[in-house]
C-alpha cells in the first residue's frame, strides 16, 4: 500500500482477502480512549501472518472524533504481537526494534470483527460515535469486548477503564 494513497480498513480487507476469509489467520486488537470528556479516539490493530504475501504483518488504523472513516496509520513487518496483561509487545521482523505499546489494547473476536469488516456497520458505528449521544453505542461496543479507557491527564501515559453511566430511563421520560 502506498503512503500517498488514501488507505482504509477496506483496502486492507481487499489486499488480504484470501487470508481474511479464514478469520483465524488474523489477530485483531482494539480500544477506545477518552482523551478528554468529549474527545474519543478509536484504534484497531490487525496482525496478518506472513504467508509468502508481501502485505503480512501489523496494520494500524485509527479514528478520532470528527473523522468519517478509519484511517490507515502504518504497516509494520512484524512477529505476532505478544499480550502482557492489556499491553502489546511487537517485535519487527528484522529484529531491529521491539515496540511496547504503553497503552492498553484488548483482543477483538467473533461478532465484533464481523461488524468492523462490514463497511456499512462500521460507518454507522463511527457516525454514532461522532454524536453527543454516543453512550449507547459505546455501551454496545463494551458489551462485545471492546475496552473503553480514560486517559489520565496528570501523567499522560496512564489509563483507567472508563465507567459508562447506566441508562437512566427516568431522566429521558417526560
Amino acid at each position: 500500500m502506498s503512503g500517498r494513497q488514501q488507505d482504509s480498513l477496506q483496502s486492507l480487507i481487499k489486499a488480504n482477502e484470501l487470508q481474511l476469509k479464514s478469520r483465524s489467520n488474523a489477530n485483531w486488537y482494539g480500544r477506545i480512549v477518552f482523551l478528554r470528556p468529549e474527545e474519543l479516539e478509536f484504534h484497531i490493530l490487525v496482525f496478518i501472518p506472513d504467508q509468502g504475501v508481501e502485505a503480512g504483518g501489523l496494520f494500524v488504523y485509527s479514528w478520532k472524533q470528527g473523522d468519517k472513516a478509519m484511517k490507515y496509520g502504518a504497516h509494520h513487518r512484524s512477529e505476532k504481537p505478544i499480550k502482557d496483561g492489556d499491553r502489546l509487545t511487537v517485535t519487527l521482523v528484522d529484529g531491529s526494534k521491539t515496540w511496547i505499546n504503553q497503552s492498553p489494547f484488548s483482543e477483538i473476536e467473533g461478532e465484533l470483527v464481523e461488524v468492523f469488516l462490514d463497511t456499512r456497520c462500521r460507518s454507522k458505528i463511527l457516525d454514532a460515535l461522532n454524536t453527543k449521544e454516543n453512550t449507547e453505542v459505546l455501551r454496545w461496543l463494551q458489551e462485545r469486548g471492546l475496552p473503553i479507557y480514560r486517559k489520565l491527564l496528570q501523567s499522560g501515559k496512564d489509563y483507567e477503564t472508563a465507567v459508562l453511566l447506566p441508562k437512566l430511563d427516568f431522566l429521558t421520560s417526560e
